[in-house]
């Protein structure tokens, strides 16, 4: 099984986190050439800077959503004037859990990528977000025309290789981590692992 975090060793901490991902703060969010639709999600910590946590939502299950009932971060499709998918994913969580993120607790955007079609012809790209928002963890107020529910996650649970599985999905088996009966997969274990990937080349001091 395909853990989301097997180059990481050592404590996940926000200072480690905030070392990793320096080189990509200033990083522009361009789409992949010919990606012309973009979303923004964020990727929320919070919680003791040496043992942070992260925020998942679950969305509500929806005929003909092809995200029905997955669990995923906070965000959505970007809008004309939200000035980029960064501000995407501050609008987004607020509306969807009511946290309302600040500019000064933005760490990093990882690099842009692409969304799987859902048909023929369809193109969209994903940029993630990383804030932090503190030690106290924000209550969540999931929107209920959205949303199931939302809960965190911490790190230290996402990094261990036990909670790794994997869901059967068009006869393949793709890698997934659980958490409280819940699956985490798809695009947003691909996320979570690059997020990892990038943690776990900064050593943990």
């Amino acid at each position: 099984m395909l853990s989301v975090a097997k180059s990481v060793s050592g404590a996940i901490t926000v200072k480690r986190i905030e070392q990793a991902l320096q080189p990509l703060r200033n990083s522009p969010e361009k789409g992949p050439l010919g990606h012309e639709k973009g979303a923004g999600v964020a990727i929320v910590l919070a919680g003791r800077a040496t043992a942070p946590s992260i925020c998942f939502i679950e969305r509500v299950e929806r005929a003909g959503d092809r995200w029905s009932g997955d669990v995923a971060f906070p965000g959505g499709w970007a809008q004309d004037d939200d000035g980029g998918l960064k501000f995407t994913a501050m609008r987004e969580t607020f509306e969807e859990v009511g946290i309302e993120l600040r500019l000064e607790q933005h760490i990093a955007c990882l690099p842009t990528s692409s969304i799987p079609a859902a048909r023929a012809g369809s193109t969209g790209y994903l940029g993630a977000s990383v804030f932090y928002v503190g030690e106290a963890i924000p209550r969540l107020t999931p929107d209920p025309k959205e949303l199931a529910d939302a809960f965190w996650v911490p790190c230290t649970h996402l990094a261990d290789s036990t909670h790794a599985t994997t869901i059967d999905w068009a006869g393949a088996d793709m890698p997934a981590v659980e958490f409280d009966r819940r699956i985490i997969w798809g695009l947003t274990h691909r996320v979570l692992r690059e997020f990892f990937t990038l943690v776990g080349q900064v050593d943990a001091s």
